[in-house]
């Protein structure tokens, strides 16, 4: 079995010849920041392995195995690095994809309203936004969609010189072309603020804005 080894922020290195270990942390990078539990990890490790047939299938010595190893080489990787791993107890309610109406939560929504640089996401941590950004995410309140908040975005920063749309170092004078960055530029954003742990699932579980 080859050896991977997976880095945190912080420049700790954990190796792992493990399968479904390697599978896993695969896994939890991908859907990052969402936090998973560890029976739908390790489910979600087997299919990245095999096909769903073959999972349900395996020897139950075997799954058993592989469930005793991958915990212990999460458990590993936590006392390394909480920059390499983190356990959580409850399951903050981190969106891992934009939805068609995004939402951030009331408290980062609040504190950016009152013009706070830096605001608190779902995990607790604390993220430097600018001033486009706090405006932007005032309005996640899952009303708005993307072609109002480019009209948000227009009427607001663009309006008042905060943000300035340009192209290859120029400002763009074309309406329609500068609807159109700010579109690319918004969707780009969003995807930003989601893995920041900003916006909320809120189908997935239930939590509303």
């Amino acid at each position: 079995m080859s050896v991977v080894q997976f880095h945190g922020s912080d420049g700790v290195t954990l190796s792992i010849d493990h399968p479904a270990s390697k599978a896993a942390i695969l896994h939890l990078a991908e859907v990052w920041p969402e936090v998973v539990p560890f029976e739908a990890l390790l489910s979600a490790a087997r299919a990245r392995l095999a096909t769903v047939a073959d999972a349900d299938h395996q020897d139950a010595a075997v799954n058993n195995r592989d469930r005793q190893v991958l915990g212990a080489n999460l458990l590993m990787a936590y006392s390394y690095s909480d920059k390499l791993m983190e356990l959580h107890a409850y399951a903050p309610p981190v969106a891992a994809h934009v939805g068609e109406r995004p939402v951030a939560s009331r408290l980062a929504r609040f504190q950016a309203s009152h013009h706070n640089d830096r605001v608190t996401n779902l995990r607790h941590e604390r993220v430097s936004l600018e001033e486009a950004d706090l405006y932007l995410l005032r309005y996640l309140d899952g009303e708005h969609d993307r072609r109002t908040l480019v009209d948000l975005l227009l009427a607001g920063p663009v309006a008042e010189g905060i943000l300035a749309v340009q192209e290859d170092g120029k400002p763009v004078g074309d309406p329609d072309r500068v609807r159109q960055l700010l579109a690319e530029g918004l969707e780009k954003k969003l995807c930003w603020l989601a893995s920041a742990g900003l916006l909320i699932d809120r189908h997935g579980r239930g939590i509303q804005a």
